[in-house]
């Protein structure tokens, strides 16, 4: 039996007060799931929204951690690049 293929691991960035958080992402079987050193959340990804879910959970994590930082509005939090 083949080894199973591990899924793609991609960077996730929020940027909060000019400060950058950074964790990885890797989505499988419909899951999104951020690791950083702040700890790890898991979610089902809904639709092409990958980048976007892992973002939030990022910021969910940095909150649990209770991360010092003032979180702004989510609307703020993402950058206004276009895919």
């Amino acid at each position: 039996m083949p080894p199973k293929k591990q899924p793609q691991e991609y960077p996730v960035t929020v940027e909060i007060k000019g400060k950058r958080y950074t964790g990885f992402y890797t989505v499988s079987s419909g899951v999104v799931t951020v690791e950083s050193d702040w700890g790890e959340r898991s979610t089902e990804a809904v639709g092409p929204q990958a980048e976007r879910t892992a973002r939030l959970l990022l910021l969910e994590i940095l909150r649990r951690a209770k991360v010092p930082v003032t979180l702004p509005p989510p609307g703020n939090v993402f950058s206004s690049r276009k895919t």
